[in-house]
């Protein structure tokens, strides 16, 4: 059985995991790809934070913390990666500024230098 210290430990978990994904998100171009899902997220993981790591907080709020702030990273980097997709496979775009952009995407993925 769970005691509320292991839940609180599995809502700190699952925080860490939504700002890990807030993060990439950010990474990924988030504030200028999806502005509002990144304020909306940005307000939902602090707010949630806040809660998680309240000492004073009950289980219930912790736990409903925790999936509120995971939900809202998921839906930012969804809505980051649909955006990037839409703008890769845009075909009014030259396909210069496409390989271009591509081969910059490598580069910061630590892949082969061109």
């Amino acid at each position: 059985m769970n005691t509320n210290s292991d839940r609180k430990d599995i809502a700190k978990d699952k925080l860490h995991v939504a700002i890990d994904n807030f993060k990439q998100a950010e990474l990924e171009g988030a504030e200028e790809l999806a502005p509002e899902t990144y304020k909306l997220a940005k307000v939902k993981i602090y707010e949630n934070r806040k809660i998680i790591l309240n000492p004073s907080s009950d289980e219930q709020s912790v736990e409903e913390a925790a999936d509120d702030a995971s939900a809202a990273s998921a839906q930012l980097i969804s809505a980051v990666r649909k955006k990037q997709n839409r703008k890769e496979f845009d075909l009014t775009r030259p396909p210069e500024v496409v390989e271009k952009e591509a081969i910059n995407n490598l580069v910061n993925e630590g892949g082969p230098v061109p």
